[in-house]
């Protein structure tokens, strides 16, 4: 998928990142508002990184490293 727009959307209690590709594709990301001083770079960011643990759930420690060796740090968000 080539990522033609990326959007936050804040709602009461959650956060989401929606990703959209050329194709019309999309995948939104559901994340626990938690911090709210939170910027979008980091909101977008988290999501990502949980893309990233979805994409490799279930796989050999190595395999998952090998596909995504750049992956950023996942930070679970504080609930109140």
């Amino acid at each position: 998928m080539e990522l033609i727009d990326t959007r936050v959307l804040h709602q009461a209690g959650a956060d989401w990142v929606e990703f959209h590709g050329e194709g019309g594709e999309s995948v939104r990301v559901t994340l626990a508002a938690g911090d709210r001083n939170r910027t979008d770079d980091e909101i977008i960011n988290a999501a990502k990184a949980v893309l990233v643990q979805v994409a490799t759930f279930g796989m050999a420690d190595e395999q998952a490293n090998a596909r995504a060796p750049q992956a950023p740090a996942f930070t679970v968000a504080r609930q109140n």
